[in-house]
């Protein structure tokens, strides 16, 4: 037997502009089919999650057991990393496609403090941390590391919709973020759910 295999790659963290805002263009936006609109929250963050964790343990980072909220650690940094995902642009099926003006604010910044306060919650008074790394034979080795007055970060994937990032990020500098870090990565292509004529009309 003879097997062919043809696979397609996407980067993740260098962001795409794959789908121009439609008022800009005067173009429809199609459904974009991309992990924002076809895949469940559940299966969106653990995808997410899972890419961001492999990226990150390739620069230093490593994950973490038995710790709620919190998925990596660098021991060089001293720094905890809690890796989270939001489109703030989903709509229900039949709603009018959402432009970044049409985001709530405070919903954002809510959840934005929420997750400053799980990763400082989890960390909040822990002296040491025990990392287990598995080789490539599966053999283990535990290390421990005094992490006391350790950073927190928050690696928080978007989507790539134009002007999206910096409403965020204005979003994030009015949050009450409890001296956590948070990185706000674009990613994985628009958040569009739904197709919008050029007279403003929409449909699913």
């Amino acid at each position: 037997f003879h097997f062919n295999q043809t696979a397609v790659t996407h980067g993740w963290l260098a962001g795409e502009e794959s789908y121009q805002n439609s008022y800009l263009s005067g173009e429809n936006i199609e459904e974009n089919g991309m992990l924002w609109t076809t895949a469940t929250i559940n299966e969106r963050s653990s995808l997410i999650r899972h890419m961001v964790i492999d990226e990150l343990c390739d620069e230093g980072y490593t994950e973490t057991s038995g710790l709620s909220d919190v998925h990596l650690y660098d021991a060089k940094a001293n720094e905890f990393v809690l890796i989270s995902s939001m489109n703030p642009l989903w709509s229900e099926d039949g709603e009018s496609i959402k432009s970044v003006d049409d985001i709530d604010e405070k919903t954002v910044q809510r959840s934005i403090e929420l997750l400053c306060g799980k990763i400082e919650s989890t960390t909040s008074g822990l002296d040491n941390i025990t990392i287990k790394k598995e080789n490539k034979d599966h053999s283990v080795i535990k290390k421990e590391y005094a992490c006391s007055g350790a950073k927190n970060k928050i690696v928080l994937v978007i989507p790539e919709d134009r002007g999206l990032k910096e409403k965020i990020q204005s979003i994030v500098e009015q949050s009450n973020t409890r001296g956590v870090e948070i990185e706000i990565v674009s990613g994985y292509g628009n958040a569009a759910s739904s197709t919008v004529n050029k007279k403003g009309d929409s449909g699913s």
